[in-house]
């Protein structure tokens, strides 16, 4: 396989996708030519991953390396604003939904990380083909491998790993290929005596966990007070054809009533202590 044209680094601001950059900086993966590295901001992180994405700004514009935090669309302001826009349609979180006859719990299908990170990345993917290999914008097939995408899957995730939905790029994945686990990569943040980031996710996101919550109520009172706005907004979504209640929690329980109950419920269910995953590739690495 021929090299790429261009070499982009999927940045969440999480341990992973920052241990990686920490590499190229350091010297231990090689930079490679026309190297960039592409963050998109959903408008409601973590505040301490916006803290660390600001550090690491720092450091990348010390070692040369482009970054380019992406514009679009803003999950925060869509979910907010839903009733006054009255969209028939969101490219909602997997929120969790409650029936409002039987109580049962269910899912509601992902769709946020392709519309608020994925989307917006590969358009500025083409605008910088377009701009510095005069491929245009508006070229549909535009060959093979043309762009290596880097993504902070470690060993431990391996199947995680997906093929590429475009011809034109592909993903790599630098942890896998040096065999890294989770483990290793908070060792590889020790050793080097580095800041270790939070977990990148969003303050009203499905995949948190009481453990999660319960601490950005104590910690973080700007983050948990969007995330009361969220899960206040979104518990009835029937403009979009939603019908039953949704919830950002998965105990079905309101943010605010998690909090009057200090975030402990007598359930039998051991995952209710624990945080989600997700196998987008562009959250939480």
């Amino acid at each position: 396989m021929s090299k790429p044209l261009l070499t982009i680094l999927s940045y969440s601001g999480g341990k992973q996708s920052s241990a990686i950059l920490w590499m190229v900086i350091l010297g231990i993966i090689e930079k490679p030519q026309n190297f960039v590295v592409l963050n998109a901001d959903p408008g409601m992180e973590n505040s301490g991953t916006y803290e660390y994405i600001k550090m690491m700004k720092t450091k990348m514009s010390e070692n040369n390396i482009e970054f380019y935090i992406v514009d679009g669309p803003n999950l925060y302001e869509d979910l907010i604003n839903l009733k006054e826009t009255k969209k028939k349609r969101i490219d909602n979180p997997a929120y969790w939904t409650k029936n409002k006859e039987t109580g049962s719990k269910g899912r509601l299908r992902q769709s946020c990380t392709y519309h608020y990170k994925i989307q917006p990345m590969d358009k500025i993917i083409r605008k910088i083909l377009e701009e510095r290999f005069n491929i245009s914008k508006r070229r549909k097939r535009i060959g093979e491998n043309i762009v290596e995408k880097w993504i902070g899957f470690t060993y431990s995730e391996i199947q995680r790993v997906k093929p590429s939905p475009r011809k034109y790029f592909y993903f790599k994945y630098p942890l896998i290929d040096m065999e890294m686990s989770n483990q290793d990569v908070l060792d590889f943040f020790e050793q080097y005596n580095l800041s270790i980031p939070p977990r990148s996710v969003c303050n009203a996101c499905f995949a948190n966990g009481l453990n999660t919550l319960k601490e950005m109520y104590h910690n973080r009172p700007n983050d948990w007070k969007q995330a009361i706005e969220i899960d206040e907004s979104i518990r009835n979504m029937s403009q979009v054809g939603i019908r039953d209640e949704v919830y950002v929690s998965n105990t079905l329980y309101s943010l605010t009533e998690l909090a009057k109950n200090n975030f402990f419920f007598d359930n039998d269910e051991k995952d209710l202590e624990e945080d989600y995953s997700c196998d987008s590739g562009y959250c939480f690495v």
